[in-house]
């Protein structure tokens, strides 16, 4: 983490008060599709325009590349969760919701997020997976699939970095073998179905 003296169309900061506060922003509002350029890694993003937008409804630019979020997350350009935080806890977002911001796991050179304007879905598709096997750790996964793979995919999904306030404990399925720029932190790891008498072996790991 860093200073930031400016706020840019698209991007995210952290504020921390010790007592509540209320302020406001003056400018002109975004109305027209919008595309932002994000470095690979971990990156705090915001909703530049002035209603929500869904994930479903992203567009993700890769040079003359043009795809929705979902077939970006397939493609390996971006991590499949988006991570707002509530309170003291992260969670993965269906939804850019304006004044909020999220953590995005940016995966290759020269991607651009597309914000256009939209009517929201009156219901969003069921995103669930059944998992040929799977067990719950708190909250870690580790299962399989029959689409999945042994190296990283969109089954993987990556833990966003440490909030500027923790000071407990940390709970990580570790992949430095990866050697991923987002990290070696995962949120759950599922790999394809083992053959008969196969041992698959996770490594877990808590600091605090």
């Amino acid at each position: 983490y860093s200073p930031s003296g400016t706020i840019d169309a698209g991007e995210g900061i952290w504020l921390g008060f010790d007592q509540p506060a209320t302020f406001g922003l003056n400018g002109d509002p975004v109305l027209e599709p919008i595309s932002v350029p994000y470095t690979p890694g971990w990156q705090i993003i915001s909703n530049p325009l002035v209603r929500p937008v869904e994930k479903d409804s992203l567009f993700v630019i890769n040079l003359a590349d043009t795809v929705l979020y979902d077939s970006a997350v397939s493609l390996g350009w971006i991590a499949q969760p988006i991570y707002s935080y509530t309170v003291d806890q992260y969670e993965d977002s269906e939804q850019f919701d304006m004044w909020n911001a999220y953590w995005i796991g940016v995966l290759e050179e020269n991607i651009q997020l597309l914000y256009k304007p939209h009517y929201q879905s009156a219901e969003r598709e069921n995103r669930e997976i059944e998992y040929d096997w799977y067990v719950g750790i708190n909250d870690l996964i580790i299962g399989s699939y029959s689409n999945s793979a042994d190296a990283y995919d969109r089954f993987d999904n990556p833990m966003a970095p440490l909030p500027p306030n923790h000071d407990g404990i940390d709970m990580f399925i570790n992949h430095d073998d990866w050697s991923m720029i987002i990290g070696d932190r995962f949120a759950s790891d599922i790999r394809p179905i083992p053959e008969f008498e196969e041992t698959t072996e996770y490594e877990i790991v808590l600091l605090g």
